[in-house]
């Protein structure tokens, strides 16, 4: 009878373990952090572990190593058979039970008559980092039966990695001043990184290179309309009304020649097909000639803006594009967006996109003002435009231009560039979620014995949980040299 009661309470009642609450200590779903733990990406439960500077021990003295798990749960019909219920865990026992005598191993919930609950959350306090721990849901019957759901398996992942990693090199040339995007590679079914331009210090390129991060190596599969260097490109994935079915196209921009006596206002897109670039045709170009701007990828529309125009004064201006404009003989893609607020105009900035939202920052205008902020761009819709947000300052005291920017997957990376009187090597992980910053590991060049190495002007992307960054003037102004090298950072 005891056994029945149990299984009819299962079948009434779903427990299923959600992504963790957010809260300002932590953030939601990311992986293993030298300050903060979750489980494998993928797993069933997912919990969050920051330090607990607040826990005490027996003597009152503070945990130096404690942390603590906050784990949701959810029940989806509640009975009034159910008088209690609740988390249990152990560290050591697969099959964690509730143990009156000691309270420490569970929680414990009393429910009102005929309320349905949604979701309630335990803490587990005194957790180490990279610890085993396991968890299950209970509830206590009126009858005085308990029931379990299934045991959750918590693991850590492993120790940050947090290293640079050689991977294959560019070409034969060393040069700088790149685009990159990333898209599902030409006839692949996976995504892949691209290059597009530079310049080797003599001339502009119009090398266009394809790298396959399965066989981790670079193929040059043809060249762009044009030599130059300071563009920018972004990838976008689109309803075509006119192939019925959703497309991904690839758009390369702005920019300026070898000697800077041209800057482009010209726009193409990739036939990833065919493998061709050809120049937008459509009624409006775009509405500023510009090089050294920012783009990015929100959803189905590209964003670009800032950098410097032909008359060498830097900008705060963005425009969105439309790629179903772009595809009409009098469309116009491009529509003005709201710009950066106008006193922080800038060029050689930096931008990714972290869950639909851009990120732009670090960068310098004409004054020779190096900045070292972050804005957070929220996008708006087809009538209200978006709105930009001051984020907290790069932890340095000075700012810097032509910058590498990246997001992997949830946390956003900036590092290198030159801060007006010497490149640099740091390399910085921003985590939205609580909107602070950490240091990483300084970049790396040299294939036999990597060392950290100062460079400007590279250029990045990343590919699910890995960083991809190379290229660039290394060493400092007037004793340096162009780079083809490129490099995996792997946070984890």
């Amino acid at each position: 009878m005891k056994k029945n009661i149990i299984l009819i309470l299962f079948f009434l009642i779903t427990l299923s373990f959600i992504s963790c609450k957010k809260e300002e200590s932590y953030s939601l779903i990311r992986n293993y952090y030298s300050d903060s733990y979750v489980t494998k990406k993928g797993a069933e439960l997912r919990t969050a572990s920051p330090m607990d500077d607040n826990l005490r021990d027996e003597n009152d003295e503070p945990l130096k190593s404690a942390y603590y798990a906050i784990i949701v749960c959810q029940i989806t019909v509640m009975e009034d058979s159910i008088i209690q219920y609740g988390h249990c865990w152990s560290k050591t026992n697969p099959e964690p039970y509730i143990i009156p005598t000691d309270t420490s191993n569970y929680s414990k919930f009393k429910p009102e008559k005929n309320t349905q609950l949604e979701q309630f959350q335990s803490r587990i306090i005194n957790l180490m980092p990279e610890e085993v721990f396991y968890v299950r849901s209970y509830v206590i019957t009126n009858k005085g039966d308990t029931g379990y759901n299934k045991q959750i398996f918590c693991d850590t992942t492993l120790v940050p990695i947090n290293e640079w990693f050689i991977t294959d090199y560019v070409g034969t040339i060393p040069f700088e001043g790149a685009a990159t995007f990333t898209m599902k590679g030409f006839h692949k079914n996976y995504e892949c990184g691209y290059l597009a331009g530079g310049n080797n210090g003599l001339a502009c390129l119009d090398d266009f290179w394809e790298y396959d991060p399965i066989e981790e190596a670079w193929q040059q599969i043809g060249h762009i309309h044009d030599d130059m260097t300071d563009a920018v490109g972004f990838a976008i994935t689109y309803y075509d009304q006119n192939i019925q079915a959703n497309r991904t196209k690839a758009y390369l921009g702005s920019g300026r020649n070898s000697n800077g006596t041209e800057i482009y206002d010209d726009w193409c897109e990739y036939d990833d097909y065919n493998n061709v670039w050809t120049i937008i045709n459509c009624h409006k170009p775009y509405p500023l000639e510009i090089s050294g701007a920012v783009a990015f990828t929100i959803g189905d529309k590209g964003y670009v803006g800032t950098g410097i125009n032909d008359n060498g004064h830097s900008i705060s201006q963005f425009y969105k594009f439309d790629p179903v404009e772009a595809d009409k003989p009098d469309g116009n893609p491009w529509l003005v967006e709201t710009g950066m607020p106008s006193t922080y105009k800038r060029h050689n900035a930096v931008a990714f996109v972290i869950e639909d939202y851009g990120f732009v920052g670090t960068g310098e205008d004409e004054t020779g003002t190096y900045y070292n902020d972050l804005w957070m761009f929220i996008p708006g819709d087809e009538v209200i435009q978006g709105v930009w947000v001051k984020r907290t300052n790069m932890p340095t005291d000075i700012g810097r231009t032509e910058a590498v920017g990246i997001a992997i997957e949830d946390q956003g990376y900036i590092g290198m560039g030159f801060d007006g009187t010497y490149n640099s090597s740091d390399f910085y992980r921003y985590d939205p979620y609580n909107d602070k910053w950490y240091e990483c590991a300084d970049y790396k060049v040299g294939a036999t014995t990597p060392q950290a190495q100062t460079v400007r002007n590279a250029c990045g992307f990343a590919i699910e949980d890995k960083g991809y960054v190379g290229t660039g003037y290394e060493g400092q102004e007037g004793d340096g040299q162009y780079s083809n090298e490129f490099w995996i950072y792997r946070p984890w």
